[in-house]
């Protein structure tokens, strides 16, 4: 994941130290000025102790050094600023269970930083590595662009899914319409809805299934779904296979006349 920008914001601690800064750790010292690059080989406890400095340099190095030992890297997602979570979002040994820390304690300690406007904060939503748990709990954040980053991850899981197609905003239940995860109840519903944007979304998704459903039909099964495709078939594959199924090839001008004459099985009053 390429390096985005630090957010800004305002150190938890005072400063009192100079540009040069002393560091003790047992058995050695270092002195590291803040223009130099960190030396590649930091040991671990060192590290910590960099974690555990007032000085932003220090904060930083520990933060993004490969040799930073987990506990280290979890201290700092408990105890740092946003611009400290920002680089362990972005390291690329992130776990999922780190990531957990630092989205949570995003949201709980600088809410005014988690917002969609931050490119790292949905970078962080979108990782691969953010856990089904993390996300279920993001899918009905105020904030759109959070909800939306939340169900663009292939990892949020299908009770969160559920709950994203009862979202009043329409562009949620879009967005959990597209999403795999989507139960198939959830998703006739949707085909049902009031509402256009919605509505057309599910349909699109529908066809595209029937395409490549047919496309794998030997014939002349396959000229039979499409027969019943051009003249309006209403159903999903699951629905199209049970109709080709029950109705043979020499059956086709009734089968059309059944599939047009007949409701969507999915179809339903109560409409959203």
């Amino acid at each position: 994941m390429p390096q985005l920008p630090v957010v800004g914001c305002t150190r938890r601690r005072a400063r009192t130290h100079s540009r040069h800064d002393h560091i003790s750790a047992p058995g050695r010292n270092m002195t590291h000025t803040a223009t130099s690059p960190a030396p590649p080989h930091i040991p671990a406890d060192m590290l910590h102790t960099f974690a555990t400095s007032t000085l932003d340099e220090y904060e930083t190095i520990a933060a993004t050094h490969p040799n930073t030992a987990p506990n280290t890297l979890h201290y700092l997602a408990n105890t740092s600023e946003s611009g400290i979570l920002n680089r362990l979002a972005t390291r690329p040994d992130v776990t999922g269970e780190l990531m957990h820390v630092i989205i949570t304690n995003m949201q709980d300690r600088h809410p005014r930083y988690f917002w969609s406007g931050h490119s790292w904060v949905t970078s962080a939503i979108t990782h691969p590595v953010t856990l089904p748990t993390t996300l279920a709990a993001l899918v009905a954040h105020p904030d759109e662009g959070i909800a939306l980053a939340a169900l663009s991850n292939p990892n949020t899981p299908p009770d969160a899914i559920h709950a994203a197609s009862k979202d009043r905003r329409t562009a949620i239940r879009v967005a959990a319409a597209h999403h795999r995860h989507i139960p198939r109840t959830d998703l006739y519903r949707l085909g049902t809805s009031r509402n256009t944007h919605v509505r057309n979304a599910v349909d699109t998704l529908r066809r595209r299934e029937l395409d490549a459903y047919t496309k794998n039909l030997p014939e002349p099964d396959r000229a039979h779904a499409h027969l019943l495709i051009d003249n309006g078939f209403p159903g999903w594959p699951e629905q199209l296979a049970t109709t080709i199924s029950a109705h043979p090839q020499s059956e086709r001008t009734r089968t059309v006349t059944i599939a047009a004459a007949t409701p969507s099985h999915y179809a339903s009053r109560n409409r959203r």
